[in-house]
This record gives C-alpha cells, structure tokens and sequence, in this order.
C-alpha cells in the first residue's frame, strides 16, 4: 500500500480538532490490522480514525508491528489527546512548528513557515555553513528557526496543553547475527532481500534501477532480476564515455540480459528553476539524473525507481568507536587511509575530519570547523543510519519529482532485518584488509561472489583517480557556477564563500577535484536563500 498524497494540518489547544492521516508505504502487518489498513487504502478515513482509536486502546504498540516507511497522525477532539508518529524506516521528513497555544505539522516545509516573508530571514545563519556538507545536521534540526523535525522512529504524544516527543522504536543488536560465520551472514543477506523485494513490489510494479556500477545497486539489480521482477537500467553519464563504472554497468546487464539505458547529465539551468520550488537546499546533482530517470521511466512504463542507497551503512560503516578498537588512533589511521584512496570519505566517522572546502572565507572555514566539532560523534553504525534517515533529500524526490507522476522510489536495504544485521556484526565483517588495502562490504561482496562480474566484486573505489561525473559537470557549466557564486551572492555578502578562491577552485582540476561536492553544495545552498528573498 502506497499512499503519497501530502499532509499537513494544526491543532489549537483551545478548540482540539480531530484528524487522522497517513503518508507513505505498508509492506506487512498482523493479521489485527487489515481492518485498519484495508479502510486507509480506500481512503475511508472517518472508519479508519474509528479503528485505529480502537486498537489505541491497548497502547500504541501496534504501531510497531508495521513493516513500513510511514507517517500517522492522530487527534481526538473530545478527549484532546493525540499523536504523530513516525516510522523508524520511514525517509520522509515530518515538519514541526509549535507555538505556544499551537502545533503545525507538514510533509511539506513551505506549509509551516508562516506568510512572515522574507522567509530568508528565518534562516540559520550560524549552521549555514553545515549546508555546504550536504545535510550534516541533528536529526530533529532545520536550517529555519523555529522549525523541527519529527525524526525516524519517534512520537509526539499530546494530552491538552501538554505535549511530549519520546523515541519510540528503535534497532538493537541481535546476539545470534553477531554469531554468524562468513558463509552464513552472506546466506541471511540473500535471504532478507528476497524477502524484502517480494514483500515491497506489487503485482503491477516495473522497476528502474539507477545503476552506477558498483556493487550497491549491481546488486539490487540482479535480486530483482532473480525474483523475476520486470527491470530496466539507467545509468547517468555521457555517450561514449570510457570509464570503469561505466564498464562495469555494461557488464552487470549484459549478464543480467536487461536493457542498459544512458542518461545524460541535464541542463543546471533546468536544475535552479527546480530547486527554486524546494524551499531547502538540495545536496547534490543526482537530482538531473533523477529528473531524467523519470522522464525516461514513464516511455519506459516504468513506476518505481530502485537504488543501492544505503548499503554503505549496511555493510560497510563499522562506527569509529568500534573502528578504532583495531586501528592505534582512529584519526590518523583513517585520514592516511582517504589519502591513499583505501576508504571514502564520509562525514558520518568523525565530523571534524571533513576537509572545509578550499574556498571558504578563513572566519567561515573556522566557523564549519567548530560547528563540525559540535555534532555528535557517530561512534556506532546505528548512529550513522539515524542522520541518514533523517535527510531531507529523499523527501525532496518523492515530493517534486515522483509523486506528481504517481512514481515512488524502492530502497531495499533500508530494511529493519539488515539493519539489524549492520549493528550486530563484527568489526571484521564490515571493513577488512587483504592484498594491501582495505575492502568495505565484505559480506556484501561475498553474497553476490557468484552473482556478479568478477570486476564488480573486486572494485574498490579510489579518491582523485579519475575525474568523477560531478567534477566533469561542473568544468562543463563553470561560468554559470561563477555567476552565481559571485560577489553578489548572498554566501558571499554572508561572508561564507570567496570568490576568488572559488574561480580558482573552478579553473584548476586538481583543487576542482577536491573541491567538487563543496562547489555542488553551495550552488544548491545559494539558488535555496535567492527562493526565499
């Protein structure tokens, strides 16, 4: 069951209006809950307020029994009580503003800042800067006063005037996965996707996945394909292009027997009138890729848009707590080890360690410094995957460009029995060093060892070797990143950018390469702040 129509609404602790209301997706349930659910698919909502008040009665425990990514809200009238809850898989943000006699809630943020324009004037300026790290921010936080967010696996309770935000659902370790033996945890990963992939696609479903050709989404590919789900493959980058990804998603298709698709980078001019409707910064540019993968899906026949997303988090974050059991000094080792191109970079292993971009002012570069510093440490894997969850970027997707096309996206591995899997295992299960270097998501790469080309399985990716998509995009649409960026850009009247620095970013590959998603995200940061003047 799907249900992707936007939600939003208030109460007023002195005339209590009843509401109930649903946004998202139900894979499972017990067998009790089909009255309920069979109501909220027919959008018989009045009965299914009446249901669920009944099943209320003995707590809301049921809410956990759903195997969903959803969003519910619930409110009575004459008893003035109620809640908002959602769900620990669930991607999709919730937005809150609270006043003193009010609460307003929407999947939507435009819905609860108010008409006080210029809405520019709400922003944070102070965690500004953390937008230029794509979305390294607290779960429940946003870059607007006064506005939260409700994040994964939390609930609002509210009993007349007074209100209380609890952690509802949550993952723990599980002693039997972490006794698993390599052979048997590769067998359990196999096993849960199936079983994922048959619970989540419907009968009518044709699938898209956006395959870059690593294993991640090498592997969704071929699941679907093993469950005999119609499939088809986009792949973002220019014709004729030789590269080893793109080798790579040729070969996974060809051993697939699927069509190969490529679609080439969009136009950055298509991208700021897009980002200009969001009202929040968009991280990165997979949004042209998506943007194309729809256009392309829908002559496809295509609904759903599968992605390797989150199998970082799965297989291959071990948490710095626990990384650093093995390792003499966790900072050192890991910055030697990004040097060398052995392990990714990632925000979400130590925060500080981020590299600022080259081109911030040097009162900017101190200020994402500290507030890096600031962030809690992700010392464990479970850590990790709650900001991730808590990203408003998935939202942006769904709302923008797939939900008006009647089109969802399809996460396999955000999945609460791999999840699981990811904080029980050991360190030695996540990262391992063989041949001289270390290899992430070895668990991953031995479940798919009989499933996929032997160059997928032994790529491991190196930093600066080759000019990434992104950096080759940016050469190609520079002086309009320049133009942008400029001395009248509002990040540079905020002090946050030099525009000297950054030209020279733009015209040398070396510091263009380091500087490449630091450029990506101030261009998406500055076309947000010019939407809300």
């Amino acid at each position: 069951m799907r249900k992707f129509d936007p939600i939003q609404g208030f109460i007023d602790f002195g005339f209590f209006q009843s509401f109930f209301q649903f946004y998202g997706e139900v894979w499972g349930y017990p067998p009790r809950l089909e009255p309920l659910m069979k109501l909220i698919q027919n959008n018989n909502w009045h009965e299914a307020k009446k249901e669920f008040k009944t099943l209320l009665k003995e707590g809301p425990g049921f809410l956990k029994q759903i195997d969903g990514a959803f969003i519910v809200v619930y409110f009575e009238r004459k008893e003035r009580t109620g809640l908002i809850y959602r769900s620990l898989l669930c991607k999709y943000s919730l937005y809150l503003r609270r006043t003193k006699r009010q609460i307003f809630w929407s999947t939507r943020i435009e819905q609860v800042l108010g008409e006080d324009r210029p809405y520019l004037s709400k922003v944070k300026k102070e965690e500004l800067v953390g937008s230029c790290f794509a979305e390294v921010q607290e779960p429940s936080q946003t870059y607007f006063r006064d506005i939260k967010k409700l994040p994964a696996g939390h609930m609002i309770r509210v009993h007349r005037e007074n209100e209380e935000m609890t952690l509802f659902d949550q993952l723990r370790p599980r002693p039997d996965y972490a006794k698993l033996k390599w052979d048997q945890a590769a067998d359990l990963v196999i096993e849960i996707l199936t079983q994922t992939i048959q619970d989540r696609i419907e009968p009518a479903d044709r699938v898209g996945v956006l395959l870059s050709g690593g294993i991640d989404s090498s592997a969704i590919l071929m699941m679907l394909k093993s469950c005999q789900i119609p499939v088809v493959a986009y792949h973002w980058g220019w014709r004729g292009e030789k590269s080893k990804v793109r080798f790579s998603a040729e070969k996974v298709t060809r051993l697939a027997n699927v069509p190969l698709i490529i679609l080439e980078p969009g136009d950055l001019k298509a991208l700021t009138k897009d980002a200009n409707q969001f009202y929040l910064p968009y991280p990165g540019l997979d949004y042209l890729m998506i943007k194309e993968a729809r256009r392309q899906s829908q002559k496809d026949g295509i609904n759903l848009l599968a992605s390797g997303y989150f199998g970082d988090y799965i297989f291959g974050y071990d948490g710095t707590g626990r990384f650093s059991k093995r390792i003499w000094n966790k900072t050192l080792s890991r910055r030697l080890m990004e040097k060398l191109g052995m392990l990714r970079p990632t925000w979400a292993n130590h925060p500080e360690d981020i590299p600022i971009p080259l081109f911030f002012t040097d009162k900017a570069a101190k200020e994402a410094k500290n507030y890096l510093g600031s962030l809690k440490e992700k010392t464990s894997a479970r850590q990790a995957m709650g900001y991730s969850l808590n990203r408003d970027k998935e939202s942006l997707i769904q709302l923008h460009q797939l939900s008006p096309h009647q089109m969802n996206m399809l996460f396999p591995f955000v999945s609460r029995k791999l999840m699981e899997i990811a904080i029980s295992l050991p360190s030695e299960m996540k990262v391992l060093f063989r041949g001289g270097q270390w290899i992430e998501k070895p668990v991953l790469r031995q479940a798919f060892f009989d499933w996929l080309p032997g160059e997928v399985i032994a790529y491991v990716p190196r930093q600066y070797r080759v000019l990434p998509m992104e950096a080759r995009f940016l050469l190609k649409h520079r002086e309009q990143v320049k133009e942008l960026l400029d001395e009248d850009s509002i990040l540079a009247d905020w002090g946050i950018i030099h525009c000297e620095r950054l030209k020279e970013c733009l015209e040398h590959q070396r510091l263009l390469m380091l500087s490449t998603k630091g450029l990506i995200w101030a261009f998406m940061t500055e076309i947000w702040l010019r939407s809300l003047l």
